[in-house]
């Protein structure tokens, strides 16, 4: 089964790296490397790109509108905030860019305790605000009266991060997919099993998924020299925006003793709200680690890198094929978007 790979846009349009603060002249860049970064994703075949979630990053919504005649095999995951939009204006808004982009839409509702929200949601607003929505999409009168066109058969399917109890309960309840925290295989399969419980008992099947920064090269080590200062909270020129939050414990440029090639490594806050894993390897490693996390039952993944554009660059070429090789992959054109609700 061919696993769905969104790679995530810069969240300013800042291409320097992680922790680093983007200059005006880059921050005017935003919209050219925009559209450079999403023909890069298509020419690529990802399957599609994921608006940043961070209160401070470009709207997700106005970035996906300048976006979606640009690359139209993408399908684009918008990053959705309860706390900062009305449920009927939710509902409009999503049926709407469903309609327009014939499909391609997929929405990311955000809650606080995910990496990378930025506090920007919470599992609580978010389970009110999809029930609202579901009764939009219920009620054709209702609806109508809210000004939402809820009632779309195809209404955008639903990521949700499951990365506390109350969220996983949440995501049980409304996530087409359930994003979980990269693990070590054994804590996955833990999270999965009581993921899929909950899902079981709300009478939902949904698909699961994950957050991985990637860093791959050629070699490991070419890896690992250029993922040392990204770990670190600093870009290639060295700047570095101090940490909102504690950087988490065992964070390190170099693989720890014991740990296998390609794993997972810890990622500090460099910037408000981050923390996903960082996978760093060659691109074989690299496909190895995809093809265990596919393995135990993840098959959506949202990617990141810095700097953005380069790391698509290196993964579209570098990785993909290994992973297309593997059945794991296919041109985003026919790839699947989500599992159905």
């Amino acid at each position: 089964m061919a696993v769905a790979l969104h790679w995530r846009l810069p969240a300013r349009g800042a291409d320097q790296g992680t922790g680093a603060v983007p200059t005006r002249a880059q921050s005017e860049r935003a919209v050219g490397l925009f559209r450079a970064f999403a023909r890069a994703a298509a020419d690529h075949g990802f399957t599609g790109v994921a608006t940043a979630p961070e209160r401070w990053s470009q709207d997700a919504w106005i970035s996906a509108a300048r976006l979606a005649d640009e690359a139209r095999t993408l399908t684009f995951l918008l990053a959705l905030r309860p706390g900062l939009m009305p449920p009927a204006l939710g509902a409009q808004l999503a049926d709407t860019y469903q309609r327009l982009s014939g499909g391609r839409v997929l929405l990311h509702v955000v809650a606080d305790d995910e990496p990378g929200a930025g506090g920007a949601g919470d599992p609580r607003r978010a389970d009110a605000f999809l029930g609202a929505i579901a009764r939009y999409r219920a009620d054709a009168d209702l609806a109508a009266a809210a000004g939402a066109m809820g009632r779309s058969p195809d209404f955008p399917p639903v990521y949700l991060g499951g990365y506390s109890p109350a969220a996983l309960e949440v995501a049980a309840r409304h996530a087409d997919v359930c994003l979980l925290p990269a693990r070590p295989r054994g804590a996955l399969r833990r999270a999965l099993d009581r993921a899929r419980a909950l899902a079981e008992r709300a009478g939902r099947r949904p698909a699961f998924g994950t957050r991985l920064h990637v860093v791959t090269r050629d070699t490991e080590l070419e890896a690992r020299r250029h993922a040392g200062p990204l770990i670190a909270g600093t870009g290639p020129r060295g700047r570095r925006l101090p940490a909102a939050a504690p950087a988490r414990a065992g964070a390190v440029p170099r693989a720890p003793a014991g740990t296998a090639p390609g794993r997972a490594l810890p990622r500090p806050a460099a910037r408000p709200g981050e923390g996903a894993a960082v996978l760093v390897g060659s691109h074989r490693q690299v496909a190895d680690r995809i093809a265990e996390y596919a393995d135990a039952g993840i098959t959506h993944f949202v990617l990141s890198g810095d700097p953005a554009l380069e790391e698509v660059h290196h993964f579209g070429a570098g990785v993909l094929p290994l992973l297309g090789e593997r059945g794991l992959w296919r041109p985003a054109a026919a790839a699947p978007a989500a599992a159905p609700r």
